[in-house]
C-alpha cells in the first residue's frame, strides 16, 4: 500500500544546505528534488567546479550544484539503510536514469524501510504543451522496473507520472491524456511490480476538467493521484484549492489525493492572481495559435523568415 497521500513536502530540495535542513525538520514528511546531468561546484568555493558530467540535484536550466545525486542518497540514508524521509526523485533528462539507478544500487535501502522512493518524471506530453519532447514512456518504466525486480524489494519504491504541461492552458486533461498513461499501467503491470503508482497533475489544468480521473481512480484502486503547482508557478487561491477537495470528497477519493501546492494566504489576492493566470493564458494561447499558423503557412518558403518560438 502506498504512504498517505497527504504528506508535508520540501519542495526543490537541490543544495546541501536545504537537504539538511528538510532532513532535520520533523514536520518534513517528503523531499522532492530534481535531478539532471550537470556538474558539481563545492557551496564553499564556487570557483571549484568539477569537469565530470554526472546526476546533480537542480532545477533547469541550472547545471551546477553543490549536491550531486550520490551525496544526496548517502546523507537521506541513516545508518541502518533506512530512509529518513520519503523522496521523489523528479528525472528532469533521460541520460540521470542509468547512473541514479547504479548509484541506488551501491546504497540498497533497508527492506523494511518504513518510508520509499518514487521515481518521477514526466513521460507524456499534456495540455498546452503537445509538441515538447518527454522522457520516453516505456524506457523511463522499463529501466526502473528492472532496478526494483533486480533489487528485490519492490515494497521500496513506486511511481509518479505525469504530463508535461503549463498551467496557462486553455483546456484540462483530456480522456485521450488518461487513456494513454493507463495504459502503460496496464502495460507494465506497475500496481503488481511496484508499490503502486501516483499521478501527478497540476492544479490549474485540473480544474478545467476535474472528473477526468474519476474512473481511472475506480479502476485502479491502489493509484493516487498528487495535485500540484509548478516552480515558479503563481500560488492558487483558496477557492480553487476547495473547488478541488470538494469534488474528491463528494466522491469518496479524497483519501486517495494529496496536495502538493501553493496557496495564497489572502482570499482577495488569491482571486485576482487566479484571474490575471486566466488573462495571460489567453494572450500566451493566442500568440502561440498565431505562430504556428504562420509557420504553417510559410515554414516552407525559403524567402519567408520562420518565427522563433520562444514558450
Amino acid at each position: 500500500m502506498l504512504p498517505p497521500p497527504k504528506q508535508s513536502w520540501s519542495h526543490s530540495t537541490c543544495t546541501i544546505d536545504t537537504l539538511k535542513n528538510a532532513l532535520s525538520d520533523d514536520s518534513i514528511t517528503a523531499i522532492e528534488s530534481d535531478i539532471l546531468m550537470g556538474t558539481v561546484v563545492e557551496s564553499s568555493d564556487p570557483s571549484s567546479q568539477s569537469s565530470t558530467s554526472q546526476p546533480i540535484m537542480a532545477h533547469p536550466p541550472d547545471t551546477t550544484s553543490d549536491l550531486s545525486f550520490e551525496k544526496f542518497i548517502k546523507l537521506s540514508l541513516d545508518e541502518g539503510g533506512q530512509l529518513k524521509k520519503h523522496l521523489k526523485l523528479d528525472i528532469k533528462e533521460a541520460e540521470c536514469i542509468g547512473p541514479i539507478l547504479t548509484a541506488l544500487k551501491k546504497r540498497p535501502i533497508a527492506k523494511d524501510s518504513p518510508r520509499i522512493i518514487y521515481f518521477n518524471a514526466d513521460i507524456l506530453p499534456g495540455p498546452a504543451v503537445r509538441s515538447s519532447k518527454c522522457i520516453e514512456a516505456n524506457m523511463f518504466i522499463e529501466k526502473c522496473l528492472k532496478f526494483i525486480q533486480q533489487d528485490g524489494n519492490p515494497q521500496n519504491y513506486a511511481f509518479s507520472l505525469g504530463w508535461k504541461t503549463d498551467c496557462r492552458s486553455f483546456f484540462g486533461y483530456t480522456p485521450t491524456d488518461v487513456a494513454a498513461m493507463q495504459e502503460l499501467m496496464e502495460q507494465h503491470q506497475l500496481s503488481e511490480k511496484s508499490l503502486g503508482v501516483v499521478l501527478a497533475v497540476n492544479a490549474r489544468v485540473l480544474a478545467k476538467r476535474v472528473g477526468c480521473f474519476d474512473e481511472l481512480l475506480k479502476s485502479f484502486p491502489s493509484c493516487q493521484l498528487l495535485i500540484w503547482t509548478g516552480t515558479g508557478e503563481p500560488a492558487i487561491s483558496s477557492f480553487l484549492l476547495q473547488y478541488l477537495k470538494g469534488h474528491y470528497e463528494s466522491i469518496g477519493y479524497s483519501g486517495r489525493v494529496g496536495f502538493d501546492c501553493q496557496v495564497e494566504s489572502n482570499p482577495l489576492k488569491g482571486i485576482f492572481v487566479d484571474v490575471a493566470v486566466k488573462a495571460v493564458s489567453v494572450w500566451w494561447n493566442t500568440k502561440k495559435t498565431f505562430q504556428f499558423t504562420l509557420e504553417a503557412l510559410y515554414g516552407a518558403s525559403s524567402t519567408t523568415p520562420r518565427i522563433k518560438k520562444n514558450d
